[in-house]
């Protein structure tokens, strides 16, 4: 009888172990929200919007925000303006092809890409970072030196700079914005715009380009 309550007591002892181990064994998996899907580009208008003025510590940029064809993008640039969260805010990634803001002084949430067809990375160009996801556009934006042209259609393109690059070119790492202001345009911030260069389409490869040739 002895026997028998012992090897009870052992089997029970095993069962309680084995639930244990299951509680243990790792986190309770959960299930992931699907990432967001690339949206469509939009036609573009160009309509130019409002300016906002960049008083750095090499000098003053200013660049001209297309609202109408960002108008989720250019109004969370504003939002940020108005309450000061760039003032103060450094400007630590100065590559050959562009300067790059920190992340601004307010929490934000991700945002998602806006994608206008004719809005292209160009000199000039003002676009909003963002992670790997299409909707992780926070408060970070850069300004281009040189054409990335790889970038159109992925990345946000929501103003183009006026008056400036010569700042831009001066950008490192130690410098930051002192202030940011908003402005309607004037009637001279609209004709240096027109004459700013654009950019335009990337021409379409010949199918028969992509085709391997035979040595010669």
């Amino acid at each position: 009888m002895t026997k028998w309550i012992i090897l009870a007591a052992i089997i029970a002892a095993l069962i309680g172990c084995q639930i244990w181990l299951d509680r243990e064994s790792g986190p309770e998996r959960v299930e992931l929200p699907p990432p967001v899907a690339k949206p469509a580009a939009r036609k573009a208008t160009l309509q130019p919007g409002r300016v906002v003025t960049l008083v750095t510590t090499k000098g003053k940029i200013e660049f001209v925000m297309f609202e109408k064809d960002c108008p989720q993008t250019t109004q969370r640039i504003a939002d940020l303006i108005a309450c000061g969260a760039y003032n103060g805010v450094k400007m630590p990634r100065v590559q050959p092809e562009l300067v790059q803001t920190a992340t601004s002084k307010a929490e934000t949430r991700g945002i998602n890409v806006e994608l206008v067809d004719r809005l292209y990375h160009v000199t000039g160009a003002v676009g909003m970072a963002r992670a790997q996801a299409y909707d992780s556009n926070t408060s970070q934006f850069y300004i281009l030196k040189k054409p990335i042209r790889r970038l159109d259609g992925e990345y946000t393109v929501f103003g183009h700079v006026i008056r400036g690059m010569d700042v831009v070119s001066k950008i490192t790492p130690r410098d930051s914005i002192k202030t940011a202001t908003i402005r309607a345009p004037t009637p001279a911030d609209l004709d240096l715009l027109k004459r700013a260069d654009m950019g335009k389409p990337m021409p379409t490869p010949n199918p028969r380009s992509l085709i391997a040739q035979p040595p010669a």
